[in-house]
Parts: C-alpha cells; structure tokens; sequence
C-alpha cells in the first residue's frame, strides 16, 4: 500500500514538472522512511492536521 502510494506521489511530481533531481530526492528519503518503519515495526503512523 505504502509503495503504491510513493508510486502516485512521484507520478505527481512529474505530472507538474518538477526537476529529475528533486523526485529522486523525495523517491529516495520516503524509500528510507518506509524501511526505517519497517525496521523498526512501525504499525501506525497518526498524523494530527491543525488548521
């Protein structure tokens, strides 16, 4: 699921333009994000929204 939505991310980024770089950028540190939770047994992730 995690994968799938890094997948849409990057088409996203590419559908507005942004360089070759910065999406390697952002593929690469969500790619460590995602192992990092798996190593250390993440389950949840809540993320409060203030507005």
């Amino acid at each position: 699921m995690l994968k799938d939505l890094l997948e849409e991310f990057i088409l996203e980024l590419q559908m507005q333009n942004y360089s070759s770089r910065t999406i390697k950028s952002y593929k690469n540190n969500n790619s460590l994000m995602f192992t990092f939770g798996k190593l250390t047994n993440i389950k949840r992730l809540h993320i409060e929204v203030s507005m």
